[in-house]
């Protein structure tokens, strides 16, 4: 998927119809990191897993990444889990 930090690869599990659960993975992993849980998250959810192209933290860069993903799948209202660097960098701005 394109972004503004590049091509995203997005991985997207579930019933079509289903809530939308988005999974960022930690700034040292990737989406492989869900691997475990997955299958029991996407019974009841359309579960997106990402693997990111690295953006800047510390700046709004993960932030309008993330906008970038959730806009290229058609989503606007998500839930998300997210390891704590990374989710720490993509709320305060997402939009």
């Amino acid at each position: 998927m394109p972004t503004r930090e590049g091509e995203t690869f997005v991985l997207v599990s579930g019933p079509e119809n289903a809530p939308a659960l988005v999974l960022l993975h930690g700034s040292g992993s990737n989406a492989a990191m869900w691997r475990d849980d997955v299958e029991s998250w996407s019974k009841d959810s359309g579960c997106t897993r990402s693997t990111d192209r690295r953006a800047r933290l510390g700046s709004d860069a993960y932030a309008l990444w993330l906008d970038d993903v959730l806009g290229g799948l058609g989503l606007d209202k998500v839930s998300i889990v997210g390891a704590r660097t990374r989710l720490r960098h993509a709320a305060p701005t997402a939009g």
